[in-house]
């Protein structure tokens, strides 16, 4: 039985972790969750990953969007976790910036965070290393309108590799 539900629509990340191709893209994939050729829920260019013994649904929805074409719907079971992430090349210096738009309609039972996380590729595909994890944005827990959440990090100079997730939680297992 589905206990939570979250809406999320891109905003402005900028920031692919399933079948790794020849060389990580140097860009996001899908920014705005339109494509999902395959029909399997999760956007095309982005990957999945559920808490074990949890269960998570995805969905592409064309309706209920903040804006573009569409959004990911996200329903989760209880006492489950379910992050979105991407995983892509960064090579300039500086601070990123990463924000998706959240709605979690009433009653809100889920938490919504983004997350940063820095690699450095050592034999691509095979190993990377976590060099440093940024602060994840504040956790919203209501959030019967569209509401922006954004993570802040800056890149470590020994990574060349950034991850964005996208974690949804309900009460009993917080981001």
């Amino acid at each position: 039985m589905m206990k939570a539900l979250a809406i999320l629509a891109p905003a402005l990340l900028l920031a692919v972790l399933g079948p790794l191709p020849a060389a990580p893209p140097e860009a996001l994939s899908n920014a705005g969750f339109e494509a999902d050729a395959d029909q399997n829920g999760v956007p095309d260019g982005w990957s999945r990953y559920v808490s074990s013994f949890g269960h998570a649904d995805l969905a592409l929805d064309r309706q209920v969007k903040s804006e573009g074409q569409a959004a990911l719907r996200v329903q989760i079971g209880e006492k489950t976790r379910c992050a979105v992430s991407q995983l892509f090349s960064v090579a300039q210096p500086g601070t990123y910036t990463f924000s998706c738009r959240v709605r979690m309609p009433s009653p809100a039972t889920t938490v919504t965070q983004l997350q940063i996380e820095w690699f450095q590729t050592v034999d691509w595909p095979r190993r990377i290393r976590l060099v440093a994890s940024a602060a994840p944005s504040a956790a919203l827990e209501d959030a019967a309108d569209w509401t922006e959440v954004a993570a802040t990090g800056s890149k470590p100079a020994a990574a060349d590799l950034a991850l964005v997730a996208i974690i949804v939680g309900n009460g009993q297992t917080p981001p």
